[in-house]
């Protein structure tokens, strides 16, 4: 969705926000997305930044319950949207100068894509272009530590997910607090967050831009005036920091580098965390076929589990180009462009595994990268074997939760399929990953899934 497509559904609001001051409107609605209480309205506060900064063009200064009004008229914007906020509203990255915290906003796990590409960019050499880099980088985690300090927010505060019937107004001494903060003197902006930066002309300009990959979402710094820089958005550092980082590789012409770099750094935590962690196995790599030439993004790896069943797992790349031009919320589509190859590649390996060692078991695709999802085609699923989709930071998750999480996630896929058999569903299934509580003998959802996600 696009600002511009936005404005066309809301004509109204928008002839609201004609009339707003952009200083003051953007200030204050940057300054809620810093309030706990206000997180399940991340999405709309922030698309609400997006149309002020193309839209308004008045003197009117709104108040926090004009805010408010507007919310609550775009409850069915946000149940309708697919970006709802993390269950945590701050998070934290380690850095060569201590722990940095940052808002989640609707990002998933995006302190775990930083953290990759701040561990990445660790075994880069120490020329000037990348020492600028780095300086950048940490200077924009510096901030943020330090805005979210003065607001005292600690690390992994949860915060709402799903609209209440009225939104909670946070009290006025912490939202006047969060609205000071996001205010910054043009003339004491570190040089390091420059790059961070645009300006009410650039943003003018932006509706034909995507959410998700907006020019805001890149500089989250909007220059109003000569005096005054706004933290307009908040909630982007992490995009932020993960677009200069690619941009910056590419522009140095550093890109194969920084890839295969971040390949070595994905593929140790794949072989030795996520494979290490599991429980004792038995490999069964002979019975696996030959990547084809142009499948070199993949790679994978069979073992038994509980004994009896097989599970493979395959680690696919992301095409960081790609990411780029594209931005963070598109998917890789490397599997698509290599149908006809991926397709018979991955069926010929389950078929193997699973005629070949007569047994049952699952096929868990990987997802590497920064932080984007993968389409990935249909492949053969012989009876009683199933095929899970889940990102690397969710796999590593499952294996802190509970040593056996092989078994938990055919315990989870089982009874996801004998649901279906029997008339339930459960929307997005491939992109939930769950655990098996061994002590209740329920499935508990690793995302928490609502009734929503429940169709019959």
């Amino acid at each position: 969705m696009t600002v511009d497509d936005f404005a066309a559904k809301h004509r109204d609001l928008v002839a609201t926000i004609h009339a707003w001051d952009l200083d003051s409107s953007v200030s204050l609605c940057a300054g809620l997305l810093l309030c706990p209480v206000m997180h399940a309205y991340t999405i709309a506060l922030e698309v609400l930044i997006h149309t002020i900064g193309v839209h308004s063009n008045g003197t009117v200064c709104p108040d926090v319950t004009n805010i408010v009004e507007m919310l609550n008229g775009l409850r069915s914007f946000i149940d309708e949207s697919d970006e709802l906020p993390r269950d945590v509203f701050v998070v934290n990255v380690m850095t060569e100068d201590g722990n940095r915290r940052f808002l989640t906003g609707t990002w998933e796990t995006s302190e775990f894509w930083v953290q990759q590409a701040l561990d990445t960019l660790r075994l880069a050499p120490e020329t000037a272009a990348i020492k600028n880099l780095r300086g950048q980088v940490q200077g924009l985690l510096d901030f943020s530590e330090a805005a979210l300090d003065r607001n005292g927010l600690a690390r992994y505060v949860a915060g709402s997910v799903r609209p209440v019937a009225d939104a909670e107004l946070p009290n006025k001494e912490d939202l006047a607090r969060a609205v000071q903060t996001v205010r910054l003197e043009a003339d004491y902006l570190p040089r390091s967050l420059e790059i961070f930066t645009s300006s009410v002309e650039e943003m003018r300009k932006t509706g034909s831009d995507r959410l998700g990959n907006s020019l805001l979402e890149r500089h989250p710094f909007l220059r109003v005036s000569s005096s005054l820089v706004i933290w307009a958005l908040p909630t982007a550092t992490s995009a932020a920091l993960r677009i200069l980082v690619l941009r910056r590789m590419q522009e140095t012409g550093n890109m194969r580098q920084f890839a295969r770099a971040l390949r070595l750094v994905q593929e140790h935590l794949f072989y030795d965390d996520l494979l290490g962690r599991s429980e004792p196995h038995i490999h069964c790599d002979k019975h696996l076929p030959p990547p084809p030439s142009d499948l070199r993004w993949i790679r994978q790896t069979a073992f038994e589990f509980e004994g009896a069943r097989v599970a493979h797992l395959v680690l696919v790349h992301d095409d960081l180009q790609d990411a780029i031009q594209s931005g963070l919320t598109s998917f890789n589509t490397s599997a698509l462009q290599s149908l006809l190859t991926f397709q018979t590649h991955l069926s010929r390996s389950v078929v193997r595994l699973r005629y070949g060692l007569r047994r049952e078991g699952m096929t868990i695709i990987v997802m590497g990268g920064l932080g984007r999802g993968f389409a990935i085609p249909p492949f053969a699923l012989p009876p009683n074997w199933y095929q899970c989709t889940v990102h690397l930071s969710d796999a590593l998750a499952l294996t802190w939760l509970e040593r056996a999480w092989l078994s938990s996630v055919w315990r989870v896929k089982k009874d996801v399929d004998w649901l279906r058999q029997r008339g339930l569903h459960i929307r997005d299934e491939e992109m939930t990953s769950g655990y098996w509580a061994t002590g209740g003998q329920s499935d508990v959802s690793y995302r928490w899934m609502s009734v929503f996600q429940l169709r019959i």
